[in-house]
């Protein structure tokens, strides 16, 4: 649901008071770091763990996602080590294999 209200072209005095926009004064670098640094905390705090999960999930996902294969398997051997990138990446070929194996299947007819 969206609301647009058009000002009013014969406004008051006090109507045009009433709608002045306050510009934020420029903010020092430690100011924005402060204020970033409270509004993380508000936000966490409003969370709950699912709400936690899911946040951490999208974002590791979406950072994952930009890297290249090569910093891919960077990532995952510098964290864990080389086997489990190994171990994730002959679980992507087995799946790749099983769905092949499958679509053969379902395309096989019997033969008398």
């Amino acid at each position: 649901m969206s609301f647009i209200r058009n000002a009013n072209p014969d406004a008051t005095n006090s109507e045009l008071d009433a709608k002045q926009i306050v510009r934020v004064k420029e903010l020092t670098d430690s100011q924005r770091d402060s204020i970033i640094q409270q509004y993380v905390d508000i936000v966490v705090d409003s969370m709950d763990h699912k709400d936690m999960y899911s946040f951490i999930y999208n974002t590791l996902t979406e950072d994952f996602c930009n890297l290249s294969d090569e910093e891919l398997q960077c990532e995952v051997e510098c964290t864990h080590d080389e086997e489990l990138w190994e171990e994730l990446v002959d679980n992507v070929r087995e799946l790749t294999t099983q769905e092949q194996l499958d679509y053969i299947n379902s395309n096989l007819t019997e033969v008398n």
